[in-house]
């Protein structure tokens, strides 16, 4: 009797419950209908309001200053979920938060579009067997870095800012005493001090106007210079044409960058760079110095791909030994002379065959590579000053907020038989 009973309750409960579900959707039928089409097929997005929020010490115009959109904008469904997806990786880029997201609410007209983010870490460290960098990416809440160099061979400070408050610009300086490895085997001390006004013309472009004199000197410091060169004083001072009272360049440019385009994209990922600067020797020699770069990075899947860095550098005139183009950002072991004009590819094959490492509040990623690196000593003929560099290790990358590549591997070269063990910090997969 009892389960009798408590079937037709059932039953009573269900078919109740269809006729009062029939009900309600004939009645409400063309508000469902708008529902359905606004939450799922919606065609459009009206972006009628931005509400930016900021979780931490990061000014709100900062942020509006990289957006790329505002009121009034429209856009299909389809433009809206690339540029929304776009629109993450760029602020991204711009300083290492820990989240940004952005999302929309409906409004009677439109769209609210609310922008969250949250302040990652913004200190970046580096290190050298003597000194020690760290630096700061959002010193004072409105994207300006702050860097310092401490050690034995190297002292120096960094600032810039994106944009100073009710001023339509930014600003940097730069005052640094160094003594470095010159060529492989040379000794070199610089003192350099400089400034710069920058601009950021659109979310994607940055000009830098800057000013600067660096004096090349004897080197100082016997400990450095016996420890990192076996060559005596009178040599370096012959090789590199130095008297007691060293050289001097001023020398003032023009850059044009997208240095903060594209940085984070998992899938392609790029950017260029142009300068032309002008500088004037105490020697009484000047010259005019053009400088560019192409960055570039591709992943056809997932655990494959590719990046490319191309640099030229050339000065149209002769210049003191000590200012001619380095090879700071060739991986090869061993003597390598400068140039007046050197053009430098980074090429390397990558793989993530491994999957990220939670540490909580980073993840660490370990990246196999292979790479090879061409240097081109462009005096005489491009074809006869090719050296060719080759090598392989693992990339360890902590991501964001730390975002670093820790390179160790083995280095060598086809036209001679150094080789050696290659190690290499740097913020970007090139």
């Amino acid at each position: 009797m009892i389960n009798i009973f408590a079937l037709n309750l059932i039953r009573f409960f269900v078919y109740s419950f269809f006729w009062v579900f029939l009900f309600v959707s004939f009645s409400f039928s063309d508000e469902w209908d708008e529902y359905i089409q606004g939450a799922e097929i919606k065609e459009k997005v009206n972006v009628a309001d931005v509400k930016i929020d900021v979780e931490g010490n990061v000014s709100k115009s900062l942020i509006e200053k990289y957006m790329l959109f505002k009121n009034g904008d429209e856009f299909s469904t389809q433009s809206w979920n690339s540029l929304k997806a776009f629109q993450i990786e760029l602020l991204n880029s711009v300083l290492p938060f820990y989240s940004v997201s952005i999302y929309e609410l409906p409004l009677d007209s439109g769209d609210r579009v609310v922008v969250n983010l949250v302040e990652g870490f913004n200190y970046y460290f580096d290190f050298w067997p003597w000194s020690v960098m760290v630096s700061n990416a959002n010193a004072f809440g409105n994207g300006e870095s702050l860097g310092l160099w401490i050690g034995l061979n190297c002292q120096s400070i960094t600032f810039n800012s994106f944009e100073f408050p009710n001023i339509p610009f930014g600003a940097g300086f730069s005052l640094g005493h160094e003594i470095k490895r010159d060529e492989g085997e040379y000794i070199v001390e610089t003192l350099h001090i400089g400034g710069n006004v920058n601009k950021v013309i659109f979310p994607f472009f940055e000009v830098v106007a800057k000013a600067s004199y660096t004096g090349y000197l004897f080197p100082s410091n016997t400990f450095i210079v016996s420890w990192r060169s076996d060559k005596s004083y009178d040599y370096l001072m012959n090789y590199y044409g130095l008297d007691t009272q060293g050289i001097g360049e001023t020398r003032v440019g023009l850059e044009v960058s997208t240095l903060y385009v594209w940085r984070s994209l998992n899938k392609v990922a790029g950017g260029v760079g142009v300068g032309l600067y002008h500088s004037w020797f105490t020697t009484l020699e000047e010259s005019t110095l053009l400088e560019a770069y192409l960055k570039f990075r591709y992943f056809p899947v997932d655990f494959l791909g590719f990046s490319l860095y191309a640099s030229l550098d050339y000065w149209f005139n002769q210049v003191p030994h000590v200012a001619m183009i380095d090879n700071s950002l060739f991986r090869c072991p061993g003597h390598l002379e400068k140039s007046l004009t050197k053009v430098i590819n980074r090429f390397q094959l990558i793989t993530k065959p491994f999957p990220k490492i939670d540490l909580g509040f980073t993840s660490l990623e370990i990246i196999p590579f292979v790479y090879s690196d061409q240097s081109s000593s462009v005096n005489q003929n491009l074809l006869d000053n090719i050296i060719i560099s080759y090598g392989g290790g693992v990339q360890i990358y902590f991501a964001s907020p730390i975002g670093i590549y820790f390179s160790f591997g083995y280095e060598g070269r086809i036209d001679s038989d150094d080789k050696g063990f290659l190690f290499e910090a740097n913020y970007e997969l090139y």
